[in-house]
């Protein structure tokens, strides 16, 4: 009996680490000539990024996220062929895993058309 409690202790004592309820977000960019330069919500703003077509950035929500996880509005910026563009999304976010965002091409491929896909 003893025994069992001893691993019992074990086990809840090991059984999750803070750093598993940490939430992420990782914005993938699939835009062909354009660049994502800001990343902002809530209580949160990655600038200064170059976030180049084919490529991926992990963010770390260490404080998570206010005001709650479902709608959140996502801010984008992105540099097209030295242009501008600024570009929002509504999210609902997985507390304590990652949610994937990307940023697709349109049909036709404009500077000002995004398509976004989600996992999570």
């Amino acid at each position: 009996m003893r025994y069992l409690l001893i691993l019992s202790m074990f086990l809840f004592a090991c059984s999750s680490s803070e750093d598993e309820l940490t939430t992420t977000m990782t914005i993938s960019n699939n835009k062909i000539d354009e660049s994502i330069t800001r990343v902002a919500l809530v209580g949160y703003d990655f600038n200064n990024l170059n976030i180049q077509y084919g490529q991926s950035k992990k963010f770390v929500f260490n404080e998570g996220i206010q005001g709650g996880y479902t709608n959140v509005n996502v801010n984008f910026e992105t540099d097209c062929y030295g242009t501008g563009y600024g570009i929002s999304y509504n999210v609902v976010f997985l507390e304590g895993a990652n949610t994937t965002i990307t940023l697709n091409d349109c049909p036709e491929p404009e500077c000002d058309c995004v398509q976004f896909s989600f996992s999570g």
